[in-house]
């Protein structure tokens, strides 16, 4: 897969809201009437940050717009939260090629056991988008702990770990 055109942002994953969300959307026979439920139950105040989540929870994980999507279908299914999880990881870093590609090329050549200098997630942020926030490599290794891809890859990574070692 070439991430040359790759858009050089994401947005802070709502892991709770989704797995929710993914739920939820098993109970409505309308996507319609799901992505305003979605829109209406999001726990943000401003009614634009209720928008901008919810488009971006339907295009993570409902991404052919409408409720047969394969997370909903496993949870219909199988009614199993670490199914659900296991498949709603998968399908976020289908839908976010930035962070999968950070996977690809930085952590999985890794050898079990390995310690990455400080610099790890800053550098790969700083380099790879255009204009990064302050805070972007804390977002992006906060990411990573909560979809626990360090565990999910076999890497044993504690984020208070770094928070303790003034990484972030």
């Amino acid at each position: 897969m070439d991430f040359t055109d790759t858009p050089k942002k994401f947005q802070q994953l709502l892991w709770k809201e989704s797995i929710q969300a993914v739920k939820d959307s098993i109970r409505f026979t309308s996507f319609e009437t799901f992505r305003k439920h979605l829109q209406d139950s999001l726990p943000q105040n401003s009614s634009y940050t209720r928008k901008r989540y919810t488009s971006s929870i339907l295009k993570w994980f409902f991404p052919t717009g409408d409720l047969n999507s394969l997370p909903s279908l496993v949870w219909r299914h199988y009614r199993d939260e670490s199914i659900l999880r296991d498949v709603m990881r998968y399908q976020y870093l289908s839908r976010e090629p930035v962070i999968a590609e950070f996977i690809r090329q930085y952590l999985i050549p890794l050898k079990p056991g390995t310690k990455l200098p400080s610099s790890y997630f800053k550098d790969y942020v700083n380099k790879t988008f255009e204009s990064p926030k302050k805070n972007r490599s804390n977002v992006f290794l906060l990411l990573f702990e909560t979809l626990d891809l360090f565990g999910a890859i076999g890497i044993s990574l504690s984020f208070r770990a770094f928070q303790s070692q003034k990484l972030l």
